[in-house]
């Protein structure tokens, strides 16, 4: 096989994905010696914390709705409660590994300050009118319904 058509040699400044697959091809081939370590070990690295992003974004749109059903009850909305449900769906998954469940579980109290500031901006309320200490665990909150149900959660 062509190793030109996996990207080997490609810079992975100019055209990263092919630069991927060609480290890719290399790994899978055992020529150990085309592999750029120090860039895809800063790769690897550069994915591991975009998943931590990821899935604190999830649970930042997930705590901010709880806040909003919390503070403003009587507002609630079904799009509240699908915000809840999309975000826990995708947590879900992605929460399936142990080592990014221990730091998304680590980053919960940024992830709850950012969610405070959030709610408090959509619902034109204080800050100091949200709660200031997160109440729910990370599977509390993944787990959480709103009063009016849900539908059986597809696992």
């Amino acid at each position: 096989m062509d190793g030109r058509l996996f990207g080997l040699g490609a810079d992975p400044d100019v055209d990263e994905h092919a630069w991927l697959l060609g480290q890719a091809e290399a790994l899978r081939s055992r020529r150990l010696t085309a592999i750029d370590c120090d860039a895809l070990a800063e790769f690897l690295d550069s994915m591991a914390k975009r998943d931590v992003r990821e899935a604190l974004s999830q649970v930042e749109r997930l705590l901010m709705h709880l806040i909003k059903f919390t503070v403003q009850p009587q507002r609630a909305t079904s799009s509240w409660a699908i915000s809840v449900v999309n975000a826990q769906n995708e947590l879900q998954d992605m929460l399936d590994s142990a080592a990014l469940r221990r730091a998304v579980e680590e980053k919960l109290p940024r992830a709850w300050e950012r969610a405070r500031r959030s709610a408090a901006a959509e619902t034109r309320m204080a800050i100091a009118a949200m709660p200031a200490e997160n109440p729910w665990s990370l599977d509390e909150a993944l787990s959480w319904t709103p009063p009016f149900g849900l539908p059986q959660r597809v696992k």
